[in-house]
């Protein structure tokens, strides 16, 4: 299997992307892409997590469906807890 983190995911020309179209692009991503770029996005943190994690859960903007995303990303990261919820 080749590498995921060589695989070419946008074209390489300038774009513009809304919020709203990252979010469809990132949740249409296969699993190994979106673990990946959950991966990458761990190594990439310079700041603190919880706080940043507190901080989004804060914002008015964060719908109950965010919010439920969130709760079930944190569940699902955990296996045992997360088999409680299949």
């Amino acid at each position: 299997m080749a590498d995921p983190s060589t695989k070419v995911w946008a074209t390489t020309t300038t774009a513009s992307l809304t919020i709203e179209e990252l979010a469809r692009i990132i949740i249409h991503l296969d699993s190994e892409a979106q673990a990946l770029l959950i991966s990458l996005m761990a190594e990439h943190a310079t700041f603190s997590v919880p706080m940043q994690l507190a901080y989004v859960s804060a914002e008015p903007g964060l719908t109950p469906k965010g919010k439920s995303l969130m709760r079930l990303i944190g569940d699902y990261a955990d296996p045992d807890a997360g088999e409680a919820q299949r």
